[in-house]
């Protein structure tokens, strides 16, 4: 049975681009077998209705929803003149839905030092970043489309 993903082969494949290629994986298994880039799952809670809205907003920029959140979280806590942290924590009363996020081991540290200096959760922290990151976002595109 034929596999319905794998594109037709139109021409030949030059092995320079192949070499290049290979030289590429090796350099990227270098970089994920350093310590730093080691990445660590932890979860966030948000309510249910946001999942959907990552999701859309990852395939708008043709990234994975993690790639697009672990770079959005990581920018967040590196600029430190945010202020995600002095409004409260988003009410919500309804059921939280809980996923995991891969984020890089000594950065997942430091945001567990930053989330207990405030007096709350890793999850509580991540989800104010995101809940954020998502209203920057959506005014970004209302103000382009204006």
């Amino acid at each position: 049975m034929p596999n319905k993903f794998r594109k037709p082969v139109t021409e030949s494949t030059n092995l320079a681009d192949l070499e290049k290629l290979l030289g590429m994986h090796r350099e990227l298994n270098r970089l994920k077998g350093q310590d730093c880039m080691r990445l660590e799952s932890c979860s966030i809670g948000v309510p249910p209705r946001w999942r959907p809205v990552l999701n859309r907003m990852a395939e708008k920029q043709g990234v994975s929803m993690n790639g697009m959140l672990l770079e959005a979280i990581m920018g967040y806590v590196l600029d430190g003149s945010r202020g995600f942290l002095t409004q409260s924590v988003p009410a919500y009363d309804g059921r939280l839905e809980r996923f995991l996020i891969r984020l890089p081991k000594p950065f997942i540290e430091h945001c567990r030092w930053v989330a207990r200096s405030h007096g709350i959760s890793l999850s509580q922290m991540l989800a104010c970043i995101v809940g954020e990151f998502m209203q920057d976002t959506i005014a970004e595109a209302q103000e382009v489309s204006a």
